[in-house]
């Protein structure tokens, strides 16, 4: 594995230089740090993992990567959020390859928390620590899914079940980086500031797409900005239920922090589906990977998926293998 350090970095108000001697020294930190955890976590495999690069224009230099790669450009970024570290999957002449991109404040965030005697900043070196332990998660994951889950049965499934179980792979994915970085480097913000405003927002977003699909009557367009846009909303949803699940708290304590989110951070037409999330996603987090054997493990996950969708009115049925119709009221 190679870390990708620049020799200059500045961060905020002060800028740091990097010679050839710490950036060894750098390397040589975070590659024991990664090695410790495959040695020492169970189920964790991080020999997918490459290249970590550490750029100091974020965007630039992971659009730059992409293209390079030929992968999409793009990463988290809308009116709500912006990414902080991604982890990239490419292959180099049939050999599939990790990388994770992070900001350069989160990488030696981690640095300083893991390397100083004394923290002046514990919240903000927790929260580095929990992103980047986030990212190493994504990666292992992404092993053992490649072990368990038959992806090529998934493209050969019809058009609309493939897309339900891309989109609860992608669910699961964010649920258990999520709660496994809660339980590993908690941090006191479980992430249910915005749910509210996002679940709101998720609701007239749907309806501006409703509104536009009238117009062109074009399904597929319709589609593909309602599953992004659902994806973002399930993604911050299954944050908070992964972080509350993640602390070192009582089950009643965490059933209380749930009814709460339910009562008073979520619009209240989302808020009976709490609960069935919770079921699904602790039941996969427990069977996971030993009894993961197949593709219908993701059944009720999919059906959660599908409900949800119901839940805005959206109601996808297949046509054909490559054709959905879209019933909307």
């Amino acid at each position: 594995m190679e870390i990708h350090l620049h020799d200059n970095y500045n961060l905020g108000e002060n800028e740091i230089a990097l010679n050839k001697d710490i950036k060894d020294e750098i390397s040589d930190f975070f590659i024991k740090y990664i090695q410790n955890l495959t040695q020492t976590e169970k189920n964790f495999d991080l020999s997918l993992l490459k290249h970590i690069y550490v750029p100091n224009d974020y965007t630039t230099e992971l659009y730059e990567f992409q293209r390079a790669q030929g992968l999409r450009e793009g990463h988290t970024k809308n009116e709500k959020a912006e990414g902080q570290a991604m982890v990239l999957t490419y292959d180099v002449e049939n050999d599939k390859k990790l990388a994770i991109f992070i900001r350069a404040e989160m990488f030696f965030g981690v640095f300083t928390s893991l390397t100083s005697v004394s923290n002046e900043f514990p919240d903000e070196t927790a929260m580095c620590l929990n992103v980047f332990y986030h990212e190493l998660v994504h990666v292992s994951d992404d092993f053992v899914l490649d072990k368990v889950i038959d992806f090529k049965s998934i493209q050969n499934n019809g058009i609309l079940n493939s897309t339900l179980t891309i989109e609860s792979l992608k669910v699961w994915q964010e649920y258990y980086a999520y709660r496994k970085a809660a339980q590993r480097y908690p941090y006191g913000d479980i992430q249910s500031s915005h749910l509210k405003e996002i679940s709101d927002w998720i609701i007239d977003e749907t309806e501006s797409l409703k509104e536009q699909f009238q117009v062109d009557n074009d399904m597929e367009k319709f589609m593909e900005y309602f599953t992004y846009k659902t994806r973002y909303f399930l993604r911050v949803l299954v944050s908070v239920v992964g972080n509350i699940q993640g602390l070192n708290i009582s089950q009643e304590r965490k059933g209380e922090m749930l009814d709460l989110i339910k009562e008073k951070a979520i619009n209240s037409k989302f808020a009976s589906l709490i609960d069935e999330l919770d079921r699904i996603m602790n039941e996969l987090f427990n069977s996971y990977p030993q009894k993961w054997r197949g593709n219908h493990v993701l059944n009720d996950l999919i059906k959660f998926i599908s409900d949800f969708w119901n839940k805005l009115d959206v109601y996808p049925s297949e046509i054909s293998d490559s054709e959905v119709y879209v019933g909307i009221d």
